[in-house]
């Protein structure tokens, strides 16, 4: 939330501003302290929510600006409600493939390698012990592959998938030093027996792996 005061500020000025920062500030409600405010200074991308003034009507313009921060604060909540369905897998509560793509969509976000983990022969696991078993495994790999990568993390990141997939995104590690990531993962993965009530299960996954330059990175197999 913003308060402007008009008398020494004018919105294009900070709608310049914005612009040149990392705020989203298309959805940052503006409150317009003084000034007669034109009616063009309306046509620019500014979220402009009402104006203010302390000085005359001050008891007004708390009660405006109580208002707008409340607002604000269930616009934010909305928003991440949404981050939420958006970008994590509703399962194992890991960011999921909209996230991925997302994130190596930023110019920021450098990926040097990606593997996706698959989990070999699953859907028999599933017709064999039930979904709500094969949705528990999906879980404990999940949880198992997180705490096998998190001597290196944050430059490795696990996503998940959909179905029994995984992918871990190299940030920054050499080939030779991921390549003994995945094979600890695939090792962790494959020595682990799951209990689920009655039964030990027994899992093997293998592993695709990319060092491609492209964004849109093609997986080969390993």
């Amino acid at each position: 939330m913003i308060i402007l005061n008009y008398d020494y500020i004018k919105l294009k000025v900070v709608e310049d501003i914005l612009k040149d920062s990392s705020f989203d500030y298309l959805s940052i409600p503006i409150l317009v302290e003084n000034g007669d405010i034109l009616y063009d200074d309306f046509k620019n991308s500014l979220l402009l929510y009402d104006l203010v003034n302390f000085k005359d009507e001050l008891e007004i313009s708390l009660n405006k600006l109580k208002f707008c921060k409340s607002l604000y604060q269930k616009e934010l909540k909305h928003k991440d409600n949404i981050q939420q369905v958006l970008y994590i897998d509703a399962l194992t509560k890991f960011p999921n493939r909209e996230k991925f793509i997302s994130d190596i969509k930023k110019e920021n976000d450098n990926v040097k390698s990606i593997a996706i983990i698959d989990i070999q022969d699953f859907k028999s696991i599933n017709d064999f012990y039930g979904l709500k078993i094969g949705d528990n495994l999906l879980k404990k790999i999940a949880y198992l592959i997180e705490e096998t990568i998190s001597f290196v993390k944050p430059k490795v990141v696990l996503y998940k998938f959909a179905s029994d997939l995984y992918c871990l995104k190299n940030k920054s590690l050499e080939k030779d030093e991921f390549e003994n990531i995945i094979t600890f993962v695939l090792g962790a993965i494959d020595s682990e027996i799951f209990k689920e009530g009655e039964y030990d299960i027994d899992v093997k996954a293998t592993a695709g792996i990319t060092f491609s330059s492209k964004k849109n990175k093609l997986i080969t197999k390993k």
